[in-house]
């Protein structure tokens, strides 16, 4: 399987809509010490009150981030492709 999403493409996120259900697509992020955020676009497999559990695509596995570590997810809905 390859991802959906390539290099430049610009996603368009719901700020205000968390993940819905498994199949969903997420910009998962974390505040950084220098005020900035990391994020990840990632495929939901499962939500569950501790993890969220995503699935990557190259290479292919599904892992396990910790919702107290990645506290905050925002639905993709759409994308521009460069």
């Amino acid at each position: 399987m390859s991802p959906i999403y390539k290099s430049g493409d610009r996603l368009i996120v719901h700020p205000d809509r968390g993940p819905v259900s498994a199949g969903d697509d997420l910009l998962i992020s974390r505040p950084l010490k220098d005020g900035s955020r990391e994020g990840l676009i990632k495929h939901l497999v499962r939500v569950t009150p501790k993890a969220w559990q995503v699935r990557r695509f190259n290479p292919e596995q599904v892992s396990t981030l910790s919702r107290k570590k990645w506290p905050k997810a925002e639905l993709v809905i759409g994308r521009f492709c460069r």
